[in-house]
């Protein structure tokens, strides 16, 4: 028989001898062949929150809406005639106040007319005074004549009707010199309120039919502008009917200025094209403004509105796109509402508490990624609570 070599041998052994090694340290690592490995833990995602908490807020209405003068006229003509003298002050843009003669046009025609009124009027007088002579002495001699004790007289006997006629006559020709002094009047083309030029339409020597159009204005005394409201801003005002009297304020949307305002009226039916009704804020002598308001421009407006006592402030960031509004509940699940948003102000909004909750933790950013039922871990955004904050102050400082 054949032997091994005593180096395979003792190679062998000690190859074995590592592999046994080998594996029992596999075996001891992993705790047993039999053993299963842990389970990584599922880490709930944080999402910045603010406590929604009831409180009490001054509501502010806001709107927009274009300045329109209280009275605007296309000026005309009450007669006809030639232009003799417009004013020194009558083109575009000049200032004017009520009474000022504008236009003037030709009096001779009106200065005859007049004249002719006068003569017919004194002839009418002088009739009249004759036919009530004439009458007298038809009823003297009637009776003398003695038949009075036996019949009446006739009307036309005493000469009645002819008396009747006379005075109709004389108060025809009255009219007609009143007629006269009302044309000659409406040669001088006045202005029937303070006002400002917006165009002229006439030139010296243009000759005007009655009704032409003289000149386009407007008036300076008031401003206003008419804002529409829904129904949720109408029930936000302290009187439900009208809300007359209240403090605005309008702004440029396009600048830092401001106007006080204030509603002086609000309209009785609902506009053709949005269904709202509409409300009037007037700004007193626009034009003497610090910075004047221009007829035509569009402003901001915001009227102080009635104290709210339980509503939410939330930071405008937190309605989506969707209108929606995402809290997280008690099983740390994301949820979501439709808010009843009862006004906005700065970047604030306030809603009407959801359901029953007087507290909720109201996601601040939500994403359009969310599902309802999506795990998360609130974490109270102090910094947002604290801006909201601020904006209730200020919504006071603003009703003060």
């Amino acid at each position: 028989m054949k032997k091994f070599p005593i180096s395979v041998l003792v190679a062998f052994i000690g190859a074995a001898s590592i592999f046994a090694a080998v594996s029992f340290n596999q075996v001891q690592s992993t705790g047993g062949p039999n053993r299963q490995p842990p389970k990584a833990q599922v880490k709930v995602p944080e999402v910045a929150v603010v406590r929604a908490q009831l409180q009490q807020v001054q509501a502010s209405i806001k709107g927009y809406g274009e300045v329109q003068a209280h009275y605007r006229l296309n000026l005309t003509a009450q007669v006809s005639g030639k232009v003799n003298h417009l004013a020194d002050h009558f083109a575009t843009g000049q200032l004017f106040n009520e009474g000022d003669v504008l236009v003037t046009l030709d009096q001779q025609p009106y200065l005859q007319a007049l004249a002719d009124a006068k003569l017919t009027l004194a002839n009418a007088e002088l009739a009249l005074i004759q036919e009530q002579r004439n009458s007298n002495q038809a009823l003297a001699e009637w009776q003398r004549s003695g038949l009075a004790e036996s019949e009446s007289a006739s009307d036309l006997v005493l000469r009645k009707p002819q008396l009747k006629a006379m005075q109709a006559q004389v108060e025809s020709a009255r009219r007609a010199v009143n007629k006269a002094k009302y044309d000659l009047a409406q040669t001088e083309i006045r202005a029937p309120f303070n006002g400002v030029i917006v165009s002229r339409d006439v030139q010296p020597g243009s000759y005007l039919q009655m009704g032409a159009q003289v000149a386009s204005i407007y008036s300076t005394d008031l401003a206003e502008v008419r804002v529409l409201l829904s129904e949720q801003q109408w029930q936000n005002l302290p009187t439900r009917e009208q809300g007359l009297g209240l403090a605005a304020e309008l702004s440029s949307p396009n600048s830092a200025q401001r106007w006080p305002a204030k509603v002086t009226r609000a309209e009785a039916h609902l506009d053709s094209d949005s269904r709202q009704r509409a409300i009037i804020v007037s700004v007193s002598k626009p034009l003497a403004q610090a910075t004047p308001l221009h007829d035509g421009t569009f402003v901001d407006v915001e009227i102080q509105g009635k104290a709210l006592d339980q509503v939410w402030q939330l930071p405008a960031s937190a309605l989506t796109q969707q209108g929606n509004i995402w809290y997280v509940d008690g099983n740390q699940e994301l949820q979501h509402f439709v808010p009843q948003i009862q006004f906005s102000q700065g970047n604030a909004i306030y809603i009407a508490p959801f359901a029953e909750n007087t507290e909720l933790n109201i996601v601040a950013k939500p994403l359009s990624s969310y599902l309802p039922g999506m795990k998360m871990s609130a974490k109270v955004n102090t910094q947002v609570s604290v801006q909201a904050k601020t904006q209730v102050k200020t919504s006071a400082e603003v009703a003060l």
